[in-house]
């Protein structure tokens, strides 16, 4: 009967978690990879890296799993590992000399070319750079896998606010099936989400706050994640404090980022360039006066010329790994902004572990070493 019960466990935690941890792993001949670096620039470089977004949500959507390699040594926009003359290739093309992936690259496993080729396919056509393993390639630090398509659930005032999440996800060619919008959480289903995204909104502007917070605690402490950005990082760390001790205050100051460490080495914080100078009501945060930032804080960026305020932040709910990730971006608009639009890309990419799956296959389709 235990055993029983031991089995029951481990399967349902395996079917209602749709990423993976791993850590250092060997690339099999025949794997591809999608480099997320700034070798290009401009729009080609805009249309290579949010659309390799689209393309993990295609693969992943067709039941392909995705493997999201980053370095947790590395600096910001630093090496997250590095191949040898001739070991990769360009997708259906010449062969590529050394070369350094940076940003947190993508990798489909040699298992799964043949299913994923048409999909890689499709996405070559609309500017994603793809390439092939000519020979293993050892000690790449797979971080996590993720193995099914992500839902948000997006708390807008109005289609215009909506749409300041959305321009961002239809640039990265994620279809409107993906996401699901409303006013507000009174009689929302949120069983079949990963993650709760909420752009800019005052507290002023959010009748409903009141009856929202206990479902956007309840949606985190069953695993669920919450990224907000602009006027929405004050409005519910004010009253929910996950990250600070007396809620924010904005330091809407000159803009000159630093990117930390600590950031870099996480999903939230895989980008290379420089967030952008943005607009808004809040472009950025800092804990009110007497307060402060919680232990579970982790800084991806903050003024230059000291250690506030911030631009971007996150950590779990009540820093327990059970619960989901708490995100938070300053600034208004992102589509036109490569690295900010990442932020918010990476946040809607990352799995969440949920208690509460009815809507989703979760077949076993990727098991390995050092799950937690």
């Amino acid at each position: 009967m235990r055993a029983t019960r031991y089995l029951f466990l481990f399967l349902f935690t395996i079917f209602c978690t749709n990423f993976i941890v791993f850590s250092q792993v060997t690339v099999p001949k025949g794997s591809y990879i999608i480099p997320m670096d700034n070798s290009s620039s401009g729009a080609k470089y805009q249309a290579k890296v949010l659309k390799a977004y689209g393309l993990v949500y295609d693969l992943n959507a067709n039941k392909i799993p995705v493997q999201w390699a980053f370095s947790t040594t590395k600096a910001h926009a630093g090496t997250d590992f590095h191949v040898t003359n001739n070991q990769v290739k360009v997708y259906n093309g010449s062969n590529l000399s050394a070369f350094d992936y940076k940003g947190g690259p993508f990798i489909i496993d040699a298992s799964y070319a043949s299913s994923a080729k048409s999909i890689l396919d499709k996405w070559k056509s609309k500017g994603v750079t793809i390439h092939e393993v000519n020979s293993a390639i050892s000690s790449v630090p797979v971080q996590i896998t993720l193995t099914y398509k992500p839902k948000a659930y997006i708390i807008a005032s109005d289609n215009c606010k909506r749409k300041l999440i959305t321009d961002v996800l239809d640039k990265a060619g994620i279809p409107s099936t993906a996401w699901t919008w409303g006013k507000c959480l009174t009689g929302v289903d949120l069983d079949c989400y990963s993650v709760i995204m909420v752009p800019h909104r005052k507290h002023c502007e959010w009748p409903t706050f009141s009856s929202d917070l206990p479902k956007i605690k309840s949606f985190l402490n069953s695993g669920g994640n919450l990224y907000a950005q602009c006027a929405a990082t004050k409005a519910i760390e004010d009253s929910a404090r996950f990250l600070t001790t007396k809620g924010f205050e904005k330091n809407n100051q000159k803009e000159n980022w630093q990117y930390p460490n600590a950031g870099a080495r996480v999903f939230f914080g895989q980008f290379v360039g420089k967030l952008e100078k943005e607009g808004g009501n809040v472009k950025s945060f800092q804990p009110a006066s007497g307060g402060s930032w919680r232990s579970n804080m982790i800084d991806v960026a903050h003024n230059k010329c000291g250690p506030e305020p911030h631009k971007a932040v996150l950590g779990r709910k009540d820093n327990d790994a059970t619960k989901g990730w708490v995100m938070y971006a300053g600034g208004h608009e992102f589509k036109c902004k490569t690295e900010s639009s990442r932020l918010l890309l990476n946040a809607f990419i990352m799995g969440a572990r949920r208690e509460d799956c009815p809507c989703y296959d979760f077949s076993p389709i990727y098991i390995g070493p050092g799950r937690d």
